[in-house]
């Protein structure tokens, strides 16, 4: 039996809507890492079953995580968006569907998604939010953002373990986007639903 059909879609940000190539080339130039030798870090640190963000005490013990939010304004480069974010935001949102997007970001991230052009019905983040994925209150907070029932939200990310899982221990019906980094670090199980591209979305929900 297929599933209903869901009034409200929430996006991850990180490889899921945006490519984040250029955001750690930059903290690998910033923190003078060779970058090909700090990119295969997080893939390292995920596999063992740790944050990908042990990246930066990985080459620099005394890191202050406070330095995410310090310095210059926060920026999302337009070229950095995957080119099947904008039709399918577009799409969704033509379908009636609310569209939302939060994901694990620091300070300023909502504005810059707003500044690259992507127009949505709600905007959040785990720095304006005070939780971060995986922890099952993020999602909550989603759901409370939307104003639907959690059986009626859909949540799209790009990893299984803090995207998929936590999505649907919350009560969300949830997609693996099968791209980025994380794609390849795990296998979901059979019955996880999973897209290549976010072009087969506006279909799959319609």
């Amino acid at each position: 039996m297929n599933p209903p059909r869901p009034r409200a879609i929430l996006f991850d940000v990180g490889e899921t809507l945006v490519d984040e190539t250029t955001c750690w080339s930059c903290w690998a130039d910033a923190m003078r890492v060779p970058r090909l030798t700090f990119f295969t870090v997080p893939g390292a640190l995920i596999a063992q079953g740790r944050s990908h963000r042990a990246v930066f005490s990985h080459f620099d013990p005394d890191f202050d995580p406070a330095r995410e939010d310090a310095g210059e304004p926060y920026e999302i480069p337009a070229t950095s968006l995957y080119p099947d974010a904008l039709p399918c935001i577009a799409a969704l949102r033509a379908q009636g569907l609310f569209v939302g997007i939060a994901g694990n970001q620091p300070k300023g991230s909502e504005a810059a998604l707003a500044r690259v052009g992507i127009e949505a019905d709600g905007l959040g983040s785990s720095h304006t939010w005070g939780v971060s994925k995986p922890d099952t209150r993020f999602f909550d907070r989603i759901v409370a953002e939307s104003g639907f029932a959690p059986a009626e939200v859909v949540h799209v990310g790009d990893r299984y373990d803090n995207d998929v899982a936590p999505a649907r221990a919350a009560g969300l019906r949830a997609i693996w986007l099968h791209r980025g980094p994380w794609a390849h670090l795990r296998t979901a199980p059979a019955h996880v639903e999973r897209i290549d591209s976010l072009t087969e979305l506006p279909t799959r929900l319609a």
